[in-house]
């Protein structure tokens, strides 16, 4: 499924983080947790890489509020590594324009 022809995809995957942010301020991780790995799957589904790494974020803040450093440096790297890659394409199709 491609985001362009499916936009409720991506504004149902940035609504799942958005509430799951919430649970997160409130302390509720198991709730959080569930729907930032919604978020997750649903961004991989639409094939947008910018929801993959805005979930990928949101889990290194969970792990990071879990405890777990490890984990969250893992998503964060990997929503940094995306984030760098999706800025090198946009970079190399301006330079194209």
């Amino acid at each position: 499924m491609s985001s362009a022809s499916h936009p409720k995809a991506s504004s149902g995957a940035l609504t799942l983080g958005a509430l799951g942010a919430v649970l997160l301020g409130q302390g509720d991780l198991t709730q959080a947790k569930r729907l930032f790995e919604q978020h997750l799957a649903a961004g991989r589904e639409s094939g947008m890489r910018v929801l993959v790494a805005l979930a990928e974020s949101e889990l290194g803040d969970l792990a990071l509020a879990q405890g777990d450093l490890a984990a969250a440096r893992r998503h964060h790297e990997q929503a940094l590594a995306i984030q760098m890659e999706i800025e090198s394409k946009l970079q190399g199709a301006q330079s194209r324009l």
